[in-house]
């Protein structure tokens, strides 16, 4: 049995709603569901890629009956709301506040360190800048260790 592809949808109350009517009509269908981009996780919007594939001897028939689907339902005009998970966003930018930045500034001013020390600068002035990064990275793990542990 080969399978052709009858459409693509990008949310799962879509695809659900078409492998119902699929199936209703017993016409079998396969689902694809490919993995969710990063943008959705961090934005916290199910928007994922669903792939719907039919038998090709019912493609046809599978096609006439999505146009019903479609048909019907802007006929309704029936809006489903994209719902925003503020829970995700509120953990996941907090995480990358709390975490992500002090440790990538961190990094930027070990590098930066770096270059410090190959130049011809005053000592005491490559001190200083060693001593605030050292405050920088311990600042940085206090604040992860009490993260941890709260």
């Amino acid at each position: 049995m080969e399978m052709k592809l009858l459409i693509e949808v990008n949310q799962t109350w879509q695809a659900d709603a078409i492998t119902n009517a699929l199936h209703e009509s017993g016409i079998a269908f396969e689902v694809l569901q490919k993995a969710k981009e990063y943008s959705s996780i961090i934005s916290g919007i199910d928007s994922i890629s669903i792939d719907i594939l039919v038998d090709e001897e019912k493609y046809i028939q599978a096609s006439e009956l999505l146009k019903k689907i479609s048909s019907h339902s802007t006929n309704e005009t029936v809006e489903m709301p994209i719902e925003k998970n503020y829970f995700r966003r509120v953990v996941i930018f907090s995480v990358i506040g709390v975490i992500l930045l002090p440790l990538i500034f961190n990094l930027v001013a070990t590098v930066n360190f770096i270059h410090l020390k190959q130049q011809n600068v005053v000592a005491s002035k490559k001190w200083f800048a060693g001593f605030i990064l050292i405050m920088g990275w311990v600042l940085a793990c206090i604040m992860l260790i009490c993260l941890i542990h709260h």
